[in-house]
This record gives structure tokens, sequence and C-alpha cells, in this order.
């Protein structure tokens, strides 16, 4: 089965809802960390905690399901898990080098926000997620 797609029909369009999306996205990530200092020292030896898991993830469903207004629920539902996955993996890996307490909360929350980014799309590479699922029309308006 073909992945739907969403439209837009001007870049501008498309970088508003994605900035909304990711703003969202940002804030979070900032009230699991920053915000919430008793799980921030639980990282030191859980990378992410399971109530940060617990409260990103499914920002980071439903965030996506509103950017593709629900059009593509299954390719949500594998990329917000495959993101968290990665996320987790990352940090799993800075606990086995003993490096985990080199970051402050701030600094893990842009850590872990800019790999988000990067892997949805930040206009500074590709491929990125979002590239499987948006359409660009950049139609001319007529007078």
């Amino acid at each position: 089965m073909e992945q739907q797609k969403v439209i837009f029909e001007k870049d501008e369009d498309y970088i508003l809802k994605r900035n909304i999306m990711y703003n969202n996205i940002k804030k979070i990530i900032f009230d699991c960390i920053v915000e919430d200092e008793f799980e921030y020292r639980h990282m030191s030896h859980l990378g992410l905690t399971p109530r940060q898991k617990l409260n990103i993830l499914p920002v980071l469903h439903n965030e996506l399901n509103k950017f593709t207004e629900n059009k593509c629920v299954e390719w949500c539902d594998k990329t917000s898990f495959n993101i968290m996955l990665g996320i987790a993996g990352f940090l799993d890996g800075l606990i086995k080098i003993k490096r985990i307490n080199d970051f402050t909360a701030e600094e893990y929350t842009e850590l872990i926000y800019n790999s988000i980014i990067y892997q949805l799309g930040n206009d500074e590479h590709s491929p990125a997620l979002l590239e499987d699922i948006v359409i660009i029309n950049n139609c001319p308006e007529t007078e």
C-alpha cells in the first residue's frame, strides 16, 4: 500500500506548520528534562527515564498526526517509535562510555530536540523523514 502524502501549496505553508510542530515537541522535551529535576537526575543511570518516554513519545506521535492531518497514521506510529528508540539508544551509549553526566538539562533538551528535527528534516540535509510524506506544489498565485 502506497503511503498517503500531505500536500502544501507553498514552502511557507509547510515551514509554518512544521515549525509549530517542532515548537510543541521542544516544549515537551524541555518540560520533561529541565522542568522536572527529579527525572533529569535519573537520566544519569537510565538515559531517558520511563516517565520521560511516556510523556515525550505520545506528544511526538500526536504532533506528527496533526502535521499529517491524520492521513499517515501508520507512518506516524513507526516514525515516532523509531525516533524515540534512536534517542534512547544514543543516551544508553553515553551511559556505557560514562559520559552521560557531561551535559546539563538544557543541553540534553537541545541534544534530543536537534536529533528529532535532524531526523524529521531541518532543511540542512536530505533525505529526511518528512520527505517521505510531504509534497510541496509551489503553485504560483493567479491574479
